[in-house]
């Protein structure tokens, strides 16, 4: 936390002094990688694969990236980045060179329905609690638990009132 709150700025151009203690002091602070943090640091790896890929694929040739270059492109690093699959924190790495994005069908979704927890809420105040419903792995979604919409049904309702 030190390291961060460090490294974190403290003033701001417009004179503002920020306190982010307020984020780093919470208990839960860096304990859980949040929803994101898989696919920012598949992002990360990706990126350094498709590098010593390239420094790799140039060696092999006997010369450093080319004789035009001694350092690659962006247009190099995408085009090697598309070629490059591993197995990440978020499944299965694969590119589709067509679109430049992440094959779809190697990535892990969830759908969590929000629901009133009758257990925790007290009167005045509503607790909720999140139930994974639905998961869509290997290119297909799968039912894990019934969904509940806001009125209580779990049949989906009409998109415009009748």
């Amino acid at each position: 936390r030190s390291y961060l709150d460090f490294h974190f700025p403290r003033d701001y151009p417009d004179g503002k002094i920020v306190d982010h203690s307020i984020i780093t002091e919470q208990a839960a602070f860096l304990k859980m990688p949040g929803l994101i943090g898989p696919f920012l640091y598949d992002a990360v790896v990706g990126i350094g694969l498709a590098s010593c890929g390239l420094i790799e694929a140039s060696e092999n040739n006997g010369n450093f990236l080319g004789e035009e270059h001694d350092y690659f492109t962006g247009e190099m690093m995408f085009r090697t980045l598309l070629n490059t699959t591993f197995n990440g924190a978020s499944g299965s790495i694969i590119f589709d060179p067509h679109t430049g994005t992440r094959e779809p069908r190697t990535a892990l979704f969830s759908l969590t329905n929000f629901v009133d927890d009758e257990d925790a809420s007290r009167q005045g105040k509503v607790q909720f609690k999140g139930i994974d419903t639905d998961l869509f792995q290997s290119g297909k979604w799968e039912a894990l638990a019934t969904y509940t919409f806001n009125d209580g049904a779990n049949a989906i309702p009409s998109d415009l009132p009748i």
